[in-house]
């Protein structure tokens, strides 16, 4: 069996920009903003107070991605928003993970996980050739963040649509408008059917971190 991982999916080649990154970690854009590339700079602006999450912060003409959506009602990104309202939120989704609240609740996942691990596996027999991110590193942690919340497997498929569109829109080498348009769209269906779900699962609990109970 021949194992491929393709370095020029989606809208360009990150080897290439990667590299090109590597030559010049802080650089400006045309546009004005600045694009920084190094884990040390990087880590060290995200620990500036005087910088912001809040896209609502941008000047005019900048993407405002991840702001609240008057027609569905959605709030704010997680990721896009600054402390205090960024370290409430990440204490209540932190809650489900484990200690003190869950101690036993990822633990619990782990048959579960290395089933989905197999079956990946499974599904290369009889192939020459595979792609390792399109065929398995891409699918197991979306399958695993659905097993995390609970969505039922029948379901998934949609889940991954709505993922990689979501998670395309955060590369720089996205679409442009055309990308953040879909981002918003995949953010618009998943929020529909997160909140009809976790409907369901307040009537009828079962696995996953949606049917439990609210920290108070």
């Amino acid at each position: 069996m021949r194992l491929v991982v393709d370095l020029n999916r989606g809208n360009g080649a990150p080897d290439a920009l990667y590299a090109e990154l590597r030559k010049q970690p802080v650089r400006r854009e045309d546009d004005g903003t600045y694009l920084v590339s190094t884990y040390y700079e990087v880590r060290s602006l995200a620990n500036d107070p005087r910088l912001s999450n809040d896209t609502s912060n941008r000047p005019s003409g900048y993407a405002r991605v991840g702001q609240p959506d008057p027609e569905t009602g959605l709030p704010p990104s997680f990721i896009f928003t600054d402390p205090p309202v960024h370290d409430r939120l990440r204490d209540t989704i932190n809650r489900p993970f484990g200690p003190p609240h869950s101690p036993r609740f990822l633990d619990g996942l782990r048959g579960e996980l290395a089933k989905v691990v197999t079956e990946l596996l499974d599904a290369f027999e009889g192939k020459e050739q595979v792609d390792i991110v399109e065929d398995f590193s891409y699918p197991l942690p979306v399958t695993a963040i659905c097993k995390v919340l609970g969505v039922p497997r029948e379901d998934e498929p949609r889940f991954h649509v709505w993922a990689d569109a979501l998670a395309s829109s955060l590369d720089p080498q996205a679409g442009g408008a055309d990308g953040q348009e879909k981002a918003q769209r995949a953010r618009q269906d998943m929020g529909a059917y997160l909140t009809d779900l976790i409907e369901t699962k307040r009537r009828h609990p079962g696995p996953g971190m949606l049917s439990r109970s609210p920290p108070t």
